[in-house]
């Protein structure tokens, strides 16, 4: 008799029961196996019905890298996509040319052609990948449009490189240079930064990979001097020591050019940095840190032209400072026939702000001293935090401690007088 313990699945899903029985019958044909099925599982759950392999470049030179990226079709929608990259198996059909690990990462070893290819389940795909020692004859560095404001970020300049088989876009793969980094600077993508108006020439570089000997391409890049006024923001600012806040440059320009956000090409001051500082480094620009109490403003410049100031003042920190019963009443007196009472806790602030804690996990209410008679009960019990109780006449202290995520440990006592 047949017994797989699988199949005691099929009485939760009974589409899990088909695929099931269809691996069944591929198992008994030498195809499919457990893993596959739990593919299979996984594909319908998340109703994937396609699988798409992504690239940038399908043509690449020897030891180059090449990063690939998986997205699943959620129910035959080509814009309803996830990343599945890493559930998928990763191959190439050429490994002596080019090899791809499970993260997707293409190693181009030699030239020649292969497929990468993607399989989960039963879905699969793949794409063609070139690598090709094809002789670099030049770069052709291009930018649209020939002139960029001053101060701007983010145009995007662009390198083709004409190969000895054909062009190919090479932007990321060349190294950029300015020839006065005072005026503009390109980063590792071709976008471009400037600073100072002017001409300034851009190079992009690379090795020929039949030869090995550098092949350098040019173009001239002119910055407009059509910068009107910078503006910043926010205008008016409270912070507190050791708070930050980022502000945004915004410059406007003559001739009809578009307002830009120079926020990364601006020069950022305060007028007293031991109140307040703010960042000229790189990817924290305009971030100003509190440092102590005081007022001062914030300015950012750039080319010449001064932003409108903006005022910051800075306040001490508010702190915890403790946990009170009461108000903080040293004392509370009952009747006997008041059983039960409530008492209620609360945090203090520094600048005399309150927050009610009496039913919050991070307190703890306990008996204290029995100072006389019978001792009186305190509830730690969620519902009921802070319900006294007592059945005869005494004095007893009743203790609160707070320690939490806001601050801690603290305490606090008040002695219930039953008379």
């Amino acid at each position: 008799m047949f017994k797989n313990n699988h199949l005691g699945m099929c009485w939760n899903s009974i589409l899990q029961c088909g695929l099931y029985l269809t691996l069944l019958v591929l198992t008994a044909c030498g195809g499919g196996d457990e893993a596959a099925f739990t593919e299979a599982v996984e594909v319908n759950a998340q109703n994937i019905t396609a699988i798409e392999l992504n690239s940038v470049r399908d043509t690449v030179e020897p030891d180059m890298v090449e990063f690939y990226s998986v997205s699943g079709i959620v129910g035959g929608d080509p814009m309803n996509t996830i990343d599945v990259s890493d559930r998928v198996s990763w191959s190439s059909s050429d490994t002596a040319v080019a090899t791809v690990n499970q993260s997707g990462i293409a190693n181009a070893r030699s030239a020649g052609t292969t497929r990468i290819q993607v399989r989960w389940a039963d879905l699969s795909d793949s794409k063609t990948l070139t690598v090709s020692d094809a002789a670099l004859n030049a770069i052709v560095v291009e930018q649209v449009p020939t002139s960029v404001p001053v101060c701007s970020y983010g145009h995007q300049l662009r390198a083709t490189g004409q190969y000895s088989d054909g062009d190919r876009v090479i932007t990321s793969d060349v190294t950029w240079t300015s020839a006065d980094l005072d005026l503009a600077v390109v980063d590792l993508d071709g976008v471009v930064a400037t600073y100072t108006d002017g001409s300034v020439v851009i190079s992009a570089s690379r090795e020929d990979p039949a030869s090995g000997n550098p092949v350098t391409g040019t173009n001239t890049l002119v910055i407009d001097d059509n910068l009107a006024a910078i503006a910043i923001a926010p205008l008016d600012t409270t912070l507190t020591v050791n708070s930050n806040q980022q502000y945004v440059a915004t410059a406007s320009y003559t001739g009809g050019a578009q307002p830009e956000d120079v926020t990364l090409t601006s020069q950022w001051s305060s007028a007293d940095a031991a109140v307040l500082t703010v960042s000229n480094e790189v990817g924290g620009e305009g971030l100003a840190t509190a440092e102590d109490v005081g007022s001062t403003t914030v300015s950012a410049a750039c080319n010449g032209v001064t932003s409108n100031a903006a005022t910051v003042t800075v306040e001490a920190a508010v702190t915890l400072t403790g946990v009170e019963i009461n108000g903080g009443a040293v004392e509370l007196n009952a009747d006997l026939n008041d059983s039960p009472i409530e008492l209620t806790a609360r945090l203090v602030y520094s600048d005399n702000s309150f927050v009610d804690v009496t039913d919050d996990d991070d307190v703890d209410w306990r008996v204290g001293v029995t100072k006389s008679g019978t001792a009186a009960t305190v509830s730690n019990v969620t519902a009921t935090k802070g319900e006294v109780s007592f059945s005869a006449i005494g004095v007893t202290e009743i203790i609160v401690r707070y320690d939490g995520d806001l601050g801690g440990p603290f305490e606090d006592t008040i002695d219930i007088d039953v008379e």
